[in-house]
C-alpha cells in the first residue's frame, strides 16, 4: 500500500499547521505522512509550539515556516490531500492542487476557542488540537 501524504496549510505556518504536522507524523502509522506550509509564512515558529509539543511528548526539531508554493513544484511530494486551516486564498492554490483542497477546519477551531473558559484556554487549545489532528488522521 502506498503511503498517503497530506499538506496542512495555515496563514503563517508558525504554529497550527506545524503542530498538526508533528503530531500526525509522530502518532500515525507509516501509511500517512504530513507536511505543513503557510499562505504567508512567518520568519520562525511560535515559541508556544515547542511548549505544546513538549506536553504531548513530541519534538519541534526540523520544523520551520515555509510557503505552500514549494509543494506545487515538480520535485515536491505527491500530495493526496491539502487541508487548510484558513480560507484558501486565490485561484493559484486551487490550480496547483486540483481536486485536493478538501476542507477547512477553521470553523471547528473557532467554535472550540469560543467555548473554552479563559482560565482553561491552554488546556482547551491542546485538547482541541489533538481532537482536530485525530480527525484529520481519520479523514485521510
Amino acid at each position: 500500500m502506498r503511503q498517503k501524504s497530506v499538506l496542512l496549510v495555515c496563514r503563517d505556518n508558525a504554529f497550527l499547521s506545524q503542530f498538526a504536522e508533528a503530531y500526525i507524523n509522530g502518532r500515525s502509522a507509516t501509511d500517512l505522512r504530513a507536511f505543513s506550509a503557510g499562505l504567508e509564512p512567518g520568519e520562525r515558529v511560535s515559541p508556544k509550539l515547542k511548549r505544546m509539543l513538549d506536553k504531548t511528548g513530541l519534538s519541534a526539531e526540523g520544523l520551520h515556516p515555509k510557503s505552500w508554493q514549494i509543494f506545487a513544484q515538480p520535485f515536491a511530494p505527491d500530495l493526496d490531500q491539502v487541508i487548510c486551516f484558513d480560507k484558501p486564498t486565490g485561484v493559484a492554490m486551487e490550480a496547483a492542487f486540483p481536486g485536493r483542497v478538501v476542507r477547512s477546519y477553521k470553523a471547528y477551531l473557532s467554535s472550540l476557542a469560543q467555548s473554552s473558559p479563559s482560565d482553561d484556554r491552554s488546556v482547551a487549545a491542546l485538547s482541541g488540537l489533538l481532537q482536530m489532528t485525530d480527525l484529520i488522521m481519520q479523514d485521510c
